[in-house]
């Protein structure tokens, strides 16, 4: 684990699903300058980084998010919920985001960042199911009408 002042980077081991991942939590400083160091640690933990990786940013804490995102090959990780993260009241926007490596879209695709409502802070929360397969909703039941025609359909449903 390694800590600074702008940013907490450690491990995280989920043991039910035998697989494990890095997660940096970033608060960037105020000024551009102060925000320097930060952007030269992202670089570094990216190129160091072996195995899936999530860091939860806000897009004005890189120099130039979209820049970032091209040079390490990262993405913005799928999110559910709200469609905002950071509100004054009157001015909602979507401010704060889940990058991922490569690797955690090949080990662990089906994982996706929920965006939950803020409470009283003008930030809303992120957080990360870590759920062991995607749920998918039971099939509907459909009977076709060529069924009754099987000849052991009325043998089949006795039986049942």
């Amino acid at each position: 684990m390694s800590i600074s002042t702008q940013c907490i980077h450690g491990n995280v081991m989920i043991a039910r699903l035998g697989r494990g991942f890095s997660f940096t939590a970033v608060y960037g400083l105020h000024t551009m300058e102060e925000r320097k160091t930060l952007w030269d640690k992202l670089m570094y933990i990216h190129s160091t980084q072996q195995g899936p990786w999530v860091a939860m940013v806000q897009e004005t804490e890189t120099r130039d998010f979209n820049e970032y995102l091209i040079d390490t090959a990262t993405a913005i990780l799928k999110s559910v919920g709200r469609n905002f993260t950071w509100s004054n009241g009157s001015v909602f926007s979507k401010i704060d985001w889940a990058i991922v490596n490569v690797e955690w879209m090949i080990n662990l695709p089906h994982l996706e960042v929920c965006i939950m409502d803020p409470g009283c802070c003008d930030h809303s929360p992120l957080t990360i199911r870590l759920a062991d397969e995607p749920q998918r909703p039971p099939r509907p039941f459909r009977f076709y009408h060529c069924l009754p025609d099987h000849y052991d359909f009325n043998k089949i449903v006795d039986v049942a």
